[in-house]
Parts: structure tokens; sequence; C-alpha cells
């Protein structure tokens, strides 16, 4: 009988030490340890040429707005053409907003992605524009171009874990 209620009360002790353990390294990781850099871009997805657009990106680490971003920029280029892709700075307008105001000149698809920096993170979200008149021809284009890019982006993150 001494025996069993040694055992029991050994087993118990050691799982009240795991429970404790476990609780001081939930305790160390904190409530937002789990936190990442995360952008998202607000822009129309179709415009009209040479009106004004408003260009923005979100910026959050948890729930949290950053207002210290170390570099928030925008890249746009015409579909096909990304080697003449324009990159401006963004302004801070609100808090974790970044914004900047632009406008198309020609007909077609544009890409827009932007580059965040804050901290020791970097994240570069992205979304395309129509602007003016599109044919079905530059549609389908597009669309295989972006497949492309989102392929190559899987299998660098592939290659990368």
């Amino acid at each position: 009988m001494k025996k069993g209620l040694l055992a029991f009360s050994v087993v118990a002790l050691f799982m009240i030490a795991s429970c404790a353990i476990g609780q001081n390294q939930s305790d160390q990781q904190g409530p937002g340890s789990l936190d990442t850099l995360e952008a998202e871009i607000h822009a129309p997805s179709e415009t009209a040429l040479n009106e004004p657009v408003m260009l923005q990106v979100y910026v959050t680490y948890g729930e949290e707005p950053v207002t210290d971003a170390n570099r928030v920029t925008f890249e746009i280029w015409k579909n096909g053409h990304r080697d003449a892709g324009e990159t401006m700075d963004a302004e801070e307008s609100d808090p974790g907003m970044y914004s900047l105001e632009t406008s198309f000149t020609e007909d077609g698809i544009y890409h827009i992605q932007s580059f965040v920096e804050a901290g020791s993170e970097q994240i570069e979200p992205s979304v395309r524009v129509i602007a003016g008149d599109v044919s079905e021809s530059e549609l389908e284009a597009a669309e295989q171009e972006f497949q492309q890019e989102e392929d190559q982006e899987k299998a660098q993150e592939s290659n990368s874990n």
C-alpha cells in the first residue's frame, strides 16, 4: 500500500512539475510571440486612364500597426515589362497605412508590388490593376505570368525549407 501511494505521489509530482515548466515556457514566449509582419495592399482592381489612383499598404505586426517601418515602396510595371518597373516611396498617411498617389497613362494590366521592411523582417505583397481597356488575350497572358510567378515563389519557399 505504501509503495502504491509513493508511486502515485511521484507521478503526481512529475505531472505538476511538467505543467509548471510548460506554463513558464508559454509565459516566456509571450502572447504575441507568433506575430509576424503583415502587409495588405489596398488598390482598385480597375481604373480609368489619367485618373488619380491612391495605392495604400496597411502594415501590421500582429494586430499592431507599424508606424516606424524602415522602408515602404511601391514598384509598378506593365504586364510583360518587369524590367521597366518604376519604384516610388510611400508616405505614412495614418498609423500603419502607407500611401502613394499615381495614375496610369496607357491601357494595360499593371502589377503593383509593395516592398515593406520593418525591423529585421521584409514582406512583398502584390496586386494587379487593370487600367483603361484590356483585351481578353492580354488578360490571359497576365494570368499566365501571374501563375508562373506564384509557382516560382512556391519553389523558392520549398527550397529554403
